[in-house]
């Protein structure tokens, strides 16, 4: 790559609805052969996910389930803002092997307005 990052990796990703910092391009990671996915949930929503492995701008919560789990073999649990607490995606976790974010792709923007 010749030592000069992509203009997508210098990416800064910000929450649509706040403006909070969230994570940046570099973060970007590929999870199935794929960085974005499309995952319809049970309620029939279909989100286009990208994956992320860190993401400080968000805060998790909930019990991590692996009821309905997009990744076999990982548990989820809530990624929110944590400027405005708006629903912006899940976090993994995959037992003592680490986590990584799937973030909808729609609820971040590069653009701080």
């Amino acid at each position: 790559k010749n030592g000069v990052d992509s203009e997508e990796e210098k990416e800064l990703l910000y929450c649509t609805y706040c403006l909070k910092l969230i994570t940046s391009g570099d973060e970007r990671i590929q999870m199935g052969g794929s960085h974005e996915h499309l995952f319809t949930n049970p309620g029939g929503i279909t989100f286009k996910v990208g994956c992320f492995r860190q993401v400080p701008g968000a805060v998790f919560e909930g019990t991590p389930t692996e009821e309905f789990t997009w990744f076999k073999g990982y548990q989820w649990r809530m990624a929110n803002c944590g400027g405005c607490l708006t629903h912006i995606g899940w976090q993994y976790l995959h037992g003592g092997e680490g986590s990584f974010s799937g973030l909808i792709l729609t609820r971040l923007t590069s653009k701080k307005k």
